[in-house]
């Protein structure tokens, strides 16, 4: 069996509680912004010698933009959240069971 996938998914922004570091007197964004991401993948299923062997093999490929993280200010580490830049995610997983 040969199967496709494609999906989308995102994550809203996030409110930061702190607007700056008391220490430091460093900005805190009032909010993230949302990011987003694409996953296209392309697999094989396969019984082999009697069914007595199964082989799954896929490849993929996400496309994530805008990415959130947590971040700290510096000396105070006051953590929040912000944007990060883009991601490109490839990959191959394979699967055998007898």
């Amino acid at each position: 069996m040969v199967y496709v996938q494609a999906a989308k998914g995102f994550r809203i922004g996030q409110l930061n509680t702190v607007r700056a570091d008391p220490v430091s007197g460093q900005l805190i964004p009032l909010a993230s912004n949302p990011d987003s991401l694409w996953n296209y993948e392309l697999g094989e299923k396969s019984y082999l010698l009697q069914r007595r062997l199964l082989i799954d093999a896929d490849v993929y490929y996400i496309d994530w933009r805008n990415i959130q993280l947590n971040a700290l200010t510096v000396p105070s580490g006051i953590n929040y959240i912000t944007n990060a830049g883009h991601a490109d995610i490839k990959g191959l997983e394979l699967d055998v069971e007898a």
